[in-house]
């Protein structure tokens, strides 16, 4: 089951009229009857919604929610939202924050928004958790000298710490899945602000370490709501481990002349307009015959792409 877009449906579920001074856009009794509503479509449309969570402890979850809502801001009750869906254990049943990419579509849509008010942000840094540390692994073109700095501390807080608090909100059906998503959550605004790790959503304080020099501590301020992923800048090509190169591609596989591997990335699994994903399963056979290993970089099964004759030639990285 995919809940991508519900976030977004259940912000058009209800009119609004609220006065001019209303600190929130929906009224507690409107979110609570989007509340209900997600908790009835999760149980009627996924087959096996309480494999990893009992159903009992899932309800009980939804009525602590709508006893809290009323003290809640909306992007609080959002998280909150989040935070229950991720409950349920699955990679693919999420709820994707408005006005952010989904990460783990396979089509790389932002999740649209009612309103303004609505949508989530998100700091010009993009991080990955490599295992000796937190590091920026790109950038927006003006923070582009920032590329290959280790985290020290987001929003005055350890990094790791960071990564560990936002743990209940990611949707992960393993370890890998908490690899891809926490980093992408650490550095959105509203979803630190509602886990209480900052105050001030117009600037994050962020500490760096650069790979030569002292710590640098910045205050970024947040990128409007779906910034074009076009503007996104890491290092560049040939000083790139090879699974984070040809990030624009839908998909991609080579042979670097000095190596014995031949390198397959999967960036989205759909044909390109220059390729079919059949294409790029009879080549990447083509070059499996040559070689003994294949190293693999995708959030995809192997099997979604390519039938292996061979399965002594393949393994997975």
């Amino acid at each position: 089951m995919r809940l991508r877009n519900a976030l977004s449906a259940l912000l058009t579920l209800n009119s609004v009229v609220l006065p001019a001074d209303a600190q929130n856009l929906l009224t507690a009794q409107q979110w609570q009857q989007d509340l209900h509503y997600l908790a009835d479509q999760i149980v009627k449309v996924h087959p096996e919604a309480f494999h990893n969570l009992s159903e009992q402890d899932f309800s009980a979850a939804v009525a602590d929610l709508a006893t809290r809502i009323p003290a809640l801001s909306d992007q609080q009750v959002e998280v909150e939202l989040i935070r229950l869906v991720a409950s349920l254990g699955e990679g693919h049943s999420r709820l994707s924050p408005p006005g952010l990419r989904d990460a783990m579509s396979d089509v790389a849509d932002v999740t649209p928004f009612k309103d303004p008010r609505l949508a989530f942000h998100r700091l010009p840094l993009q991080l990955y958790r490599f295992s000796d540390g937190l590091y920026v692994i790109a950038a927006t073109p003006d923070r582009q000298s920032l590329v290959g700095s280790r985290v020290v501390e987001i929003g005055g807080h350890d990094a790791l710490a960071v990564l560990e608090a936002v743990q209940p909100l990611v949707n992960r059906d393993n370890d890998m899945g908490a690899l891809l998503l926490a980093p992408q959550l650490a550095v959105v605004p509203e979803v630190l602000a509602a886990m209480q790790l900052i105050d001030d959503k117009s600037q994050v304080a962020v500490v760096l370490q650069p790979s030569a020099g002292r710590e640098v501590r910045l205050d970024l301020q947040p990128l409007a709501a779906d910034e074009p992923a076009a503007e996104w800048r890491g290092a560049e090509s040939a000083q790139r481990a090879e699974y984070l190169r040809h990030a624009q591609e839908n998909f991609w596989a080579g042979h670097p002349a000095e190596s014995a591997i031949t390198y397959a990335k999967i960036n989205v699994l759909q044909d390109s307009p220059v390729r079919t994903v059949t294409m790029f399963a009879h080549d990447l056979d083509a070059l499996s015959r040559a070689i003994h290993r294949i190293a693999w970089s995708s959030i995809f099964a192997v099997a979604a792409v390519v039938t292996i004759k061979n399965p002594a030639r393949y393994c997975s990285n």
